[in-house]
C-alpha cells in the first residue's frame, strides 16, 4: 500500500492517513517486458482481489499484444491471495492451452515487481511533497492521472472500490463450494495442460 502524504498537515492527520493499494506485475511479452501498477482504494489483499487484478492486467495484455498461447505466472507463495484453493481453481479455468505458474518462496528476496512498486510510491510521494494542497493525491484516479504523466514505462489502470467489493461477493458465494485441495502449500509449480492440473514440488 501507498499512504498519502500531505506536504502540510496537522497532527491528528499523521494517525489518520488514508491508503492506497498497488497490485503491481511485470509480464514478458513477445514486444518485450510490460510494466503494471493495478491502483485501487480497496485494501483488502485476499484472493479476490488478486484476481480482478490479474484479469484486469490480461485483459490490457489481450486488447493490445499479438495473440499469445502460452502464459506463465511467476510469484511469491503468499497464501492470503496467490497460493491457495480459490487462486487454483481460478487457474484451472484459464482459456488458453498451456498455463504455468511458479511459486518463489514468500520473503526471500525482491522481484521486478517490487522495484515497479517502489518507483510508483516513490513518485506519488514526491508529487504530493512539491504539490499545493489542492493538487495532491489523494485517491486512485488521482494517483493514476498524475503519477502516470512521470512515469511513462508503466501502464497504470484503476480499479474502483465498489467493483472489487461486487466481485468479491459473487466470489465468496462461487468459492464457498470449493473443497480443500491437499499439497497446494508444499507445491511449487502449477501446470494447466490439455484441461489437467498437476501440481509439483519443483519446475
Amino acid at each position: 500500500n501507498w499512504t498519502v502524504t500531505l506536504p502540510h498537515e496537522i497532527q491528528e492527520h499523521h494517525w489518520h492517513k488514508r491508503q492506497i493499494s498497488v497490485f503491481t506485475c511485470v509480464a514478458s511479452t513477445s514486444q518485450g517486458p510490460k510494466c503494471f501498477g493495478v491502483v485501487c482504494e480497496d485494501l483488502c489483499h485476499d484472493t479476490a482481489h488478486a484476481v480482478l487484478a490479474l484479469r484486469c492486467i490480461e485483459d490490457w495484455l489481450e486488447n493490445n499484444i499479438p495473440v499469445y498461447t502460452s502464459l506463465t505466472y511467476i510469484s511469491d507463495g503468499a497464501p492470503a491471495h496467490f497460493k491457495n484453493r480459490f487462486q487454483l481453481y481460478e487457474f484451472q479455468r484459464a482459456g488458453l492451452p498451456k498455463v504455468k505458474w511458479v511459486f518463489s518462496a514468500s520473503g526471500h528476496g525482491k522481484s521486478a515487481c517490487d522495484g515497479v512498486g517502489g518507483l510508483l510510491k516513490h513518485q506519488a510521494t514526491v508529487h504530493n511533497l512539491r504539490s499545493p494542497v489542492d493538487e495532491v493525491i489523494q485517491t486512485s484516479t488521482d494517483f493514476v492521472h498524475k503519477v502516470g504523466k512521470c512515469v511513462k514505462n508503466v501502464t497504470l489502470l484503476n480499479l474502483k472500490k465498489d467493483d472489487v467489493s461486487d466481485f468479491r461477493k459473487t466470489k465468496r458465494a462461487e468459492w464457498g463450494s470449493i473443497p480443500v485441495q491437499k499439497g497446494i502449500r508444499l507445491s511449487h509449480v502449477w501446470r494447466l495442460e490439455k484441461g489437467e492440473v498437476r501440481l509439483q514440488r519443483i519446475a
